[in-house]
C-alpha cells in the first residue's frame, strides 16, 4: 500500500512537471512567432515608407554660382522626409526636424572648353563643413549639359564572400534607407551646393573665388 502510495505521487508529480513544461514551450514558441511577426510587418512597413520616400517629390535645393562659373548648376533637388521618418527609414536618429538627401544636379558647360573633372560640395557656411566629391574620367563639351544623380555622393558598401574560387570582394550600392544617403546639415540658407573647381582637357583649372557668395 505504502509502495503504491509513493507511485501515484510520483506520477501525479511527473505529470504536473510535464504539463508545466509544456506550457513553457508553447509560450516560448508563442512569443518568438509573435516576435518574427512584429519584425516582418516592421519590415513591411520600412519598404512601404520606402517607396513613399522614393516617389517623393523633389524638393529645389540652395546653389550658388560663381559669375564666371564653367560649369553652371541650373537645376538642384532633393528629398525630404521628417526627423521621425529618417529614424523609421535608416536605424538611425537625428535631432533635425527636416532632414534633406543628397541632391541631384543638374549641369551645363558654359565654357569654350571641354571639361574633364569637377569637384562638386554641398556646403553649410554657418559651420564651414562640407560633404562633397570629386568627378573625373568625364568629357562634358561645350554647351553640353551633365546630371549628377545622389547615389554619386554615396560611395559603395564593400560586401566580403567566399565560393568555390576563394574570397572575393563586391560592391553594393547603398539606397535611400541607409543614412549615408542623407545630410545631417539643417535645413537652412546658409546650406548650398556649388562647384568649387572645374579641370579642362587642356588640364588647366578654374576654381570658385573665396568670399562673395561662397564662404
Amino acid at each position: 500500500m505504502f509502495n503504491l502510495s509513493n507511485i501515484m505521487r510520483k506520477t501525479t508529480l511527473l505529470a504536473c512537471c510535464l504539463v508545466g513544461l509544456i506550457v513553457v514551450v508553447a509560450l516560448t514558441l508563442s512569443v518568438k512567432t509573435n516576435s518574427q511577426q512584429r519584425n516582418v510587418l516592421n519590415q513591411k512597413d520600412k519598404r512601404e515608407l520606402l517607396k513613399r520616400v522614393e516617389k517623393s517629390a523633389e524638393i529645389p535645393f540652395n546653389t550658388i554660382d560663381d559669375n564666371d562659373t564653367p560649369l553652371r548648376i541650373t537645376e538642384a533637388t532633393v528629398k525630404e522626409i521628417s526627423g521621425e521618418d529618417f529614424t523609421r527609414l535608416t536605424g538611425k536618429t537625428t535631432e533635425l526636424a527636416v532632414v534633406s538627401s543628397f541632391p541631384e544636379v543638374k549641369l551645363i558647360n558654359t565654357s569654350e572648353k571641354t571639361i574633364t573633372s569637377f569637384f562638386v560640395i554641398v556646403r553649410n557656411a554657418a559651420t564651414e563643413s562640407m560633404r562633397g566629391f570629386r568627378q573625373s574620367k568625364v568629357s562634358i563639351a561645350p554647351g553640353q549639359s551633365y546630371e549628377v544623380k545622389r547615389e554619386h555622393f554615396v560611395d559603395p558598401k564593400k560586401e566580403m564572400f567566399s565560393d568555390g574560387k576563394g574570397a572575393r570582394q563586391t560592391l553594393e550600392q547603398p539606397k535611400l534607407d541607409s543614412e549615408k544617403f542623407w545630410l545631417d546639415f539643417g535645413k537652412s540658407p546658409d546650406v548650398f551646393i556649388t562647384i568649387p573647381e572645374v579641370t579642362f582637357e587642356d588640364r588647366s583649372k578654374w576654381q570658385f573665388k573665396e568670399g562673395g557668395k561662397i564662404k
